[in-house]
């Protein structure tokens, strides 16, 4: 028998008949399962924790801030699919942007969304939320100079530090 991608998922009953040496008839019975080929069925996004990928749905970053985000892709019987490649983008790339590898940087402050697509199937997507927030300001307290009093005389120059 010979199967392909055309053959329908199912089990399928065969009987084989053949004369052995002996001139006697003999029958064998067996059946065959044509099981789908993998296909993906969903993709989670997510990051590792201690070395255990823990999906998210949102990730807040400051500027310059990265996260390394990771997929779980399944097939159609909730199994593993390693083999799967897909494509990352941000939908605004002034916010945040992600490598082919997931890896999330973040540019400015505001909010976008990343997004994970299947190369094999286009509808089959995952997103994350990627909030970049401000850096917050700087406050000086207050500037010493050193030395504190310094003398002069004309037309010598005197070097202060903060």
């Amino acid at each position: 028998m010979v199967t392909t991608s055309a053959t329908p998922e199912g089990t399928y009953a065969f009987v084989a008949t053949g004369m052995s040496p002996e001139a006697t008839t003999v029958t064998a019975h067996f059946d065959v399962m044509v099981n789908a080929a993998p296909r993906v069925s969903s993709l989670t996004v997510a990051k590792p924790v201690s070395g255990v990928p823990q999906a998210t749905t949102s990730e807040t970053l400051a500027i310059a801030g990265t996260v390394s985000l990771i997929l779980v892709v399944l097939d159609q019987n909730a199994q593993p699919m390693t083999s799967e490649t897909v494509t990352w983008s941000s939908a605004n790339t002034a916010i945040a942007i992600v490598n082919s590898a997931g890896l999330a940087t973040a540019v400015a402050a505001g909010t976008t969304t990343v997004t994970a697509m299947s190369n094999t199937n286009a509808t089959i997507k995952a997103t994350v939320a990627i909030t970049v927030s401000a850096a917050p300001a700087s406050v000086v307290a207050g500037v010493e100079m050193e030395p504190g009093n310094a003398e002069i005389m004309a037309p010598a120059t005197q070097q202060y530090r903060v």
